[in-house]
């Protein structure tokens, strides 16, 4: 029998959006940092639901978590393994913890913090940095990997080409 994830309050540097989950067309915002406003997540919604319409996949939901180092350093460790904070994991709807928005798809959780390193060494926004971690999570959703060379170079040709409709340039492969 498995057991299921605990359900543990949301860590201290989360708020709830606005009270309430903030709906966005497909996209639902369940909380937020207390640094990061939500007109900042403009970018994000379109690189959403462009990734969504590549994918063929217009009308899916699912719930985007932006946190901080701590709560993706928890979750990487707890379900992967790993205790070292990351930029963002995806959990399928059929995959824990569940517990956190409910949304079709399922949810993709991105630490702000990472984020901002990773912008200032990519050299572009934050805004721009959470929109490349939102379709990177997403197209996991959808059941695309990069455990091997080939699965590697399909997601990369579809992540960049959704990033570029948004103008956005795309990852370097790493």
């Amino acid at each position: 029998m498995t057991r299921s994830p605990s359900r543990k309050r949301p860590s201290p540097n989360l708020l709830p959006a606005q009270g309430r989950p903030v709906r966005s067309g497909q996209m639902v915002v369940t909380h937020v940092v207390r640094s990061l406003r939500q007109s900042r997540l403009r970018l994000v919604r379109r690189a959403a639901t462009e990734t969504l319409r590549a994918c063929g996949a217009p009308a899916t939901s699912f719930g985007l978590v932006l946190g901080g180092d701590a709560l993706l350093r928890r979750l990487n460790r707890r379900y992967l393994g790993h205790d070292r904070p990351t930029d963002v994991l995806a959990f399928p709807a059929s995959l824990p913890p569940r517990a956190t928005t409910g949304e079709g798809l399922g949810d993709v959780i991105i630490s702000v913090a990472t984020a901002r390193r990773q912008a200032v060494s990519a050299g572009h926004s934050l805004e721009a940095e959470l929109a490349v971690l939102t379709v990177h999570g997403i197209l996991h959703l959808l059941g695309h990997d990069h455990r091997t060379r080939a699965q590697k170079a399909r997601m990369w040709k579809l992540q960049t080409r959704v990033l570029a409709t948004v103008g956005i340039p795309g990852p370097d492969g790493d």
